[in-house]
């Protein structure tokens, strides 16, 4: 029995997400400008990875893990996205949101309309209109990283949903 808990704490251990000092340094650096962009919002503001970040975006760990570098860029650098929409509720006006779902006859939105996104329940016989987004823009596409940011950037997403510690190069980028 105290084998089973030795192994079983072992496998819980290498499965625990790494510390930022076990990071290779390029992924320090992405890891940075994820959680703090000294450009403007930061990703993880919207988005999450492992335990960092705001659950309001998509996950990246999926894109993170099977898109290269290059497409990892479009996806950073796109100025709309097909998540965000934009409702019109009673009592709150029109807001840019992305639904993180339903719980009874409420629906959770999350409102972009501001730096940090606001998780808001809904009832769903106040929405009054839903429409494609015409507003709202992805954040980077103001960030103007350079291509050295970008690939920081992309060796923690990668480091952070696969462990991969390869190097992501700026030339990988174009």
């Amino acid at each position: 029995m105290q084998r089973l808990a030795v192994v079983v704490g072992l496998v819980l251990w290498a499965a625990a997400p790494a510390k930022a000092q076990d990071m290779p340094p390029q992924a320090q650096r992405g890891r940075e400008l994820f959680l703090n962009s000294p450009k403007g919002v930061a990703c993880a503001a919207c988005h999450q990875i492992k335990d960092l970040g705001i659950p309001a975006g998509p996950d990246l760990r999926t894109l993170a893990s099977a898109a290269v570098p290059k497409g990892l860029v479009t996806a950073i650098q796109m100025t709309m996205t097909e998540y965000v929409r934009e409702y019109k509720v009673k009592g709150m006006g029109s807001f840019p949101a992305m639904k993180a779902g339903e719980e009874g006859d409420q629906v959770l939105l999350y409102d972009l309309s501001n730096n940090k996104p606001e998780l808001k329940k809904v009832a769903k016989n106040s929405i009054d209109e839903v429409k494609p987004n015409t507003k709202w823009k992805h954040p980077p596409t103001s960030a103007s990283y350079n291509n050295q940011e970008l690939a920081d950037l992309i060796g923690f997403l990668r480091f952070a949903a696969t462990g991969s510690r390869s190097e992501v190069k700026p030339e990988d980028l174009k």
